[in-house]
């Protein structure tokens, strides 16, 4: 999904599984527990990224556009900032930066908690932006010394490992868990790589937000203020009423237009 004008299209998310089975062997579940740990982190990385973005849209009804994208969410995500602030943005001391965190904002107390949660959806992406390359440098080292140790398991046998258990059945269903979850951790390595990919895409789109992020909020009380004074405050009220590029899947129609309104909006 790019920054400007380009269609969202929301890819095939592969989330990182760390759906590891008891083994009821302290060594190996004490093992399998720091391994569910790295694997629960990256995959964090990945869903403070991804999921955040794609909610960001979804929730600030950019998906309805013509042209759905991070740029038109964010239009719309300041607009409904604009209105929750009397019809001006800078009640909620937008601050800019040209590097991580990119953006700071106070919001009132009084805002809607659907703008609220926008806010939170972006704040968490450019987190993951800004401290997202370290941390998956850092979680991918820990992983690849668990597949490695994974690997010793395997090359060096379990038996005195099972030896706790006290029947064959006992250590049968062991084993079996124990090959099945070196198995999973090993099948993450692709989706592992894909997340690093991601952050490192982020953190280029991140870097162009700045073009046009403060263009946004200077213009965002052209909206807001209007909105304001209507006393719609949430995305689907402001989105709905106000965006030109809104298409007929919007809301059945439930929501009255005035096209007279849209028509000038900053593009």
């Amino acid at each position: 999904m790019g920054c400007g004008s380009s269609k969202h299209k929301k890819s095939e998310v592969k989330r990182i599984s760390y759906d590891l089975s008891a083994t009821y062997t302290l060594q190996m579940d004490q093992f399998f527990d720091q391994v569910k740990d790295c694997l629960k982190a990256i995959e964090q990385l990945r869903s403070d990224i991804e999921d955040s973005r794609d909610n960001l849209l979804k929730d600030s009804y950019a998906i309805y556009l013509k042209s759905p994208n991070l740029k038109e969410a964010l239009r719309i995500m300041f607009w409904c900032i604009s209105a929750n602030h009397n019809g001006h943005i800078q009640q909620s001391k937008p601050k800019l930066q040209s590097s991580p965190p990119y953006l700071t904002m106070k919001l009132s107390e009084q805002t809607k908690q659907e703008v609220q949660g926008l806010w939170r959806y972006f704040s968490r992406y450019l987190d993951a932006v800004k401290n997202g390359p370290l941390d998956i440098t850092l979680e991918i080292a820990k992983y690849e010394e668990y597949v490695a140790q994974c690997n010793d398991f395997m090359d060096n046998g379990i038996d005195e490992i099972l030896s706790v258990h006290e029947t064959p059945m006992q250590k049968t269903q062991a084993a079996l868990n124990i090959s099945r979850n070196i198995t999973r951790i090993k099948d993450q390595a692709s989706a592992i790589k894909r997340v690093k990919e991601v952050i490192e895409e982020a953190r280029k789109e991140a870097e162009k937000i700045t073009d046009f992020i403060e263009e946004l909020i200077n213009s965002a009380d052209e909206v807001g203020s209007k909105a304001s004074k209507e006393g719609w405050f949430t995305p689907e009220e402001i989105c709905g009423h106000y965006h030109p590029q809104l298409t007929k899947d919007f809301g059945d129609g439930e929501l009255h237009r005035s096209r007279s309104d849209t028509s000038k909006i900053s593009k």
